[in-house]
């Protein structure tokens, strides 16, 4: 594992395998039950021959093969050890791994039909301070090759994603279509055993990864998803596709809700969140928003993320209703040009309640709500003007339109 080790401070940390020494379809059974009854014989003739010429070695020879033993005897009690996860030999086990270390965050899933692994995914975060970059360009030029050199090859899906702070990898590789050995050349790649019998264990990937440092997270029957749950998500798919909305709760981009461009209308004062983890830890976050009662914003979403709404409803921008005031007075919230209002110049006059006696006027590119997604900013405290072309996104906060 000394090359992984190597290659994590430079984002290059994709793929662990390990291969299993034997294709018989006893494998699984011999991993978790031991040796069968012939093996235990070769081993007892085994020790009666070495018995007998044991005894023409001298004391220290003995003292010296003796402590070998207990150190051998140790490691296979550790690796035991390491095997302490819900496994089903004759079932479909899924085995999710994390290691943090250094900036970089990997998180390895397994899925196996009882030992044998049939795919792969491994899901990568590093910050940009860990690659010594600061920007999302520097980073690209930086992973520009090593992203070439996992396209076009049969089983394996590879993607980069640029956010402000950091970098996502995602790959994907499905062993039923992959060539193990090719799998094995990749950059990122860590592996033992013999190759040749196309099999990766589970049980032994795992052992090699808990060796160095990683942590199960989810585990047999815990990473699966149960019927009830598999339901529940399968009726909040069916109801955003059919009403194209979803209402407060936190959902799965990509299950449970689609990827892509959203209309969120706040109810009440309301809260949305875009994280890379359901639990939504600060360093997960992608963006929040507080929204006040009545206004409204558009998010763009991806798979993988998770979506938590409060006290919102979130519409496709294909089922979204109109949000063009009726009255031709543009109040708090996300306009998009040219559809929600008209390109062209404004005049923006400041609520007399204004918090803090001044308002907010932003102008993106998209609906991303990443930090370089805005083309401009401003706290005015005085009426202003603003010109915005078509396809821009304009948010105006304590301050309204009239286009009268």
């Amino acid at each position: 594992m000394k090359k992984w080790l190597m290659l994590c401070a430079v984002m290059l940390i994709s793929l662990v395998l390990a291969a299993c020494g034997s294709n018989d379809e006893g494998d699984n059974k011999s991993t978790k039950e031991g040796k069968t009854a012939d093996e235990k014989a070769e081993v007892a003739d085994d020790k009666e021959d070495n018995t007998k010429e044991e005894s023409h070695t001298d004391e220290e020879e003995s003292a010296t093969d003796s402590e070998e033993n207990e150190e051998n005897e140790e490691n296979e009690a550790a690796a035991v050890e390491t095997q302490d996860f819900d496994f089903d030999p004759f079932d479909e086990n899924i085995v999710t791994l994390q290691l943090e270390q250094g900036g970089v965050t990997v998180k390895l899933t397994y899925k196996a039909d009882g030992d044998t692994v049939y795919e792969q995914t491994a899901n990568n975060e590093v910050l940009y301070s860990a690659l010594g970059v600061s920007t999302p360009g520097e980073a690209e030029e930086m992973m520009a090759e090593s992203a070439e050199e996992f396209q076009g090859i049969e089983g394996v899906t590879h993607n980069f994603e640029y956010l402000d702070d950091k970098i996502m990898e995602t790959l994907t590789v499905n062993f039923d279509e992959a060539d193990l050995y090719e799998v094995s050349q990749m950059t990122g790649s860590d592996y033992e055993g013999d190759l040749s019998m196309s099999r990766v264990s589970l049980q032994q990937s795992v052992q090699m990864l808990q060796a160095e440092g990683y942590e199960i997270v989810e585990s047999g029957t815990d990473a699966k998803n149960t019927a009830s749950a598999e339901s529940e998500a399968d009726d909040i798919a069916e109801e955003a596709a059919d009403s194209g909305s979803v209402n407060s709760g936190t959902y799965k981009v990509g299950e449970e809700i689609k990827a892509g461009e959203y209309l969120v209308i706040a109810d009440s004062a309301g809260y949305v969140e875009a994280a890379s983890s359901r639990f939504g830890t600060s360093d997960s976050i992608i963006f929040n928003l507080n929204l006040t009662e009545g206004s409204h914003t558009y998010i763009t979403v991806k798979n993988g993320d998770y979506l938590n709404l409060e006290n919102v409803a979130a519409y496709t921008v294909e089922e979204a209703p109109t949000i063009i005031p009726e009255d031709g007075v543009y109040t708090d919230g996300m306009y998009k040009v040219g559809e929600d209002i008209p390109a062209g110049e404004y005049n923006l006059v400041l609520n007399e309640e204004a918090f803090g006696d001044m308002g907010y006027l932003e102008v993106a590119k998209d609906s991303s709500h990443g930090l370089y997604s805005i083309e401009t900013n401003e706290l005015p405290k005085d009426d202003t003007n603003i010109t915005v072309q078509e396809g821009q996104y304009l948010t105006i906060k304590d301050m309204t339109i009239d286009t009268n």
